[in-house]
């Protein structure tokens, strides 16, 4: 249930702000690859990369403690025998990729609401894991 209701309330998430979402998903690499200015560059201009690496590393921190929340819950409920056993990592990637993902597709008052999509995206994870 605890996988269920997070899954339920990322999905959601995504469906409410389709933009980040999607920019998230395309955008992503680009931050991994940002390069410093030059050495004669202005001090603004320094400044301006330090800040944004700050927030890059900020940003990639928060992203990292929340695939670990699910890893843990992932991995609470193999160790437990509500899940079969997966490789968590791949799972979890797996999943969270599908959740952003819908945030690319996803179009408000299309045929599904964002909580429908939600609960059928849930059951189709928890299915995965069953024994």
């Amino acid at each position: 249930e605890k996988l269920s209701d997070m899954i339920q309330a990322h999905v959601v998430s995504v469906t409410h702000n389709t933009a980040v979402s999607a920019a998230m998903v395309f955008e992503i690499r680009a931050l991994m690859h940002i390069k410093p200015p030059a050495k004669n560059a202005r001090k603004a201009d320094r400044e301006a990369y330090a800040n944004l690496m700050q927030r890059r590393d900020d940003f990639f921190a928060r992203r990292d403690d929340f695939e670990a929340l699910y890893r843990r819950v992932i991995q609470n409920g193999i160790d437990t025998g509500a899940f079969r056993p997966v490789d968590v990592g791949i799972f979890t990637k797996t999943m969270l990729g599908a959740h952003n993902w819908v945030g690319v597709w996803y179009r408000d008052g299309g045929r599904l609401t964002g909580e429908a999509i939600a609960q059928q995206m849930a059951e189709i994870f928890l299915r995965a894991l069953k024994p």
